[in-house]
């Protein structure tokens, strides 16, 4: 996968500075650039929704979204945020 990424100019493979055996993977500034403008609009479209929604609106749905992650939560084993 990283190989077809690399030669497709989306990310670069850099030998870590102080440990050889490693390597850093960085994504191209042109493909972060492209991924950036195509998620922005579904950003600021969620932002639009949320915006629009009355008071008990958005506690339903922020009720709906706390107990949603605490399932996903109990599933895997992850420590509930503090």
């Amino acid at each position: 996968m990283l190989n077809r990424l690399e030669d497709a100019g989306h990310i670069r493979r850099e030998r870590h500075p102080s440990d050889g055996r490693k390597l850093v993977v960085t994504a191209a500034q042109s493909s972060a650039d492209q991924a950036f403008e195509r998620v922005l609009p579904m950003i600021e479209g969620v932002e639009d929704l949320v915006s629009g929604l009355s008071a008990p609106e958005r506690a339903t749905v922020q009720a709906f979204l706390d107990r949603l992650v605490a399932i996903y939560d109990d599933a895997t084993g992850s420590p509930p945020d503090s």
